[in-house]
């Protein structure tokens, strides 16, 4: 599979809730989809893939992630194409 050009990129926006080890986990996703072609963006709005990576040891987290999927739903109604993932030990 070859890398994707500039002008193709799929692009994708990756929010991280929770604790360092699911930062981490986000920064090895990040440089995976970097090394597949896509494009990290800082906006949702503007993405084909949107991963949330997600804690479930602090409430507050959990409490923002299910928050952020209401929004999305709204999103991907507008958007089908749209791709959500959910990710993390709350995705389990």
């Amino acid at each position: 599979m070859s890398v994707a050009t500039k002008q193709n990129k799929k692009k994708v926006f990756i929010r991280t809730f929770g604790c360092q080890m699911n930062v981490r986990d986000s920064e090895v996703i990040c440089g995976l989809l970097r090394v597949r072609g896509y494009e990290l963006i800082a906006e949702p709005k503007q993405a084909e893939v949107i991963i949330l990576n997600t804690c479930s040891v602090r409430q507050h987290a959990e409490d923002r992630v299910l928050s952020h999927l209401g929004h999305l739903k709204h999103i991907k109604q507008t958007y089908p194409e749209l791709i959500v993932g959910v990710i993390g030990c709350y995705g389990l």
